[in-house]
């Protein structure tokens, strides 16, 4: 959770608004739930964490040159723990950090999907939820650990971790004119999915 605030207050730097923003609705619609960007940050789709307002605006931030600060390069390197948190932390530990040393996993639950932690109250079981899954690497059986939100082979780790660069896919359709009568603009846009960018991967550059 402490990691999806830490993205969310960022993004508000990176001048992002919150998805239920009258700006959000105005430019794309109705709003998105279980997104980073999300107002009241209770439970995050960890599969699609961005609206499509985030994505927006963050595209044009980003193509308009807004972010060139962050390419300056750190003074020192600090590498990360090379392990998966989940490795470091299992369920139970992370229940016990979460919620108290009394509490335990909820047993029968899908741990990847959502983190349910058990404690025993008056003689009878209780189990609550943060509502965000147990983090990467969390064992949820033999020779498997959680993934972006799956229990997988744990062979596969190198998979899920690997870097992929993202390539332009084609371009959409012109939209309507903007205006009916004199100089008008179209639009016609085209996404960074083919493939998306995945784990770190430098996302396109252009428009």
């Amino acid at each position: 959770h402490a990691a999806f605030t830490v993205a969310h207050e960022i993004g508000h730097l990176l001048g992002l608004s919150h998805d239920d923003s009258k700006f959000c609705e105005e430019n794309f619609g109705s709003t998105e739930d279980k997104r980073l960007m999300s107002s009241i940050l209770t439970s995050i789709d960890a599969s699609k964490p961005w609206s499509k307002c985030t994505s927006a605006t963050i595209t044009e931030f980003l193509d308009d040159g807004h972010g060139n600060c962050l390419l300056d390069l750190p003074r020192k390197q600090i590498p990360g723990p090379e392990e998966l948190p989940g490795q470091t932390y299992d369920a139970s530990q992370q229940c016990n950090l979460t919620f108290g040393p009394e509490y335990s996993v909820c047993p029968g639950m899908d741990v990847c999907a959502r983190l349910w932690c058990a404690v025993v109250r008056q003689g009878q079981m209780v189990c609550l939820t943060k509502k965000l899954p147990a983090v990467e690497g969390t064992p949820c059986g033999k020779g498997r650990i959680c993934l972006q939100g799956k229990c997988v082979d744990k062979t596969k780790k190198k998979y899920y971790s690997t870097s992929s660069h993202g390539n332009w896919g084609s371009w959409g359709s012109w939209g309507q004119c903007s205006r009916s009568c004199g100089g008008g603009v179209q639009f016609a846009y085209r996404h960074c999915n083919n493939p998306a960018p995945k784990n770190n991967g430098r996302y396109c550059t252009g428009k």
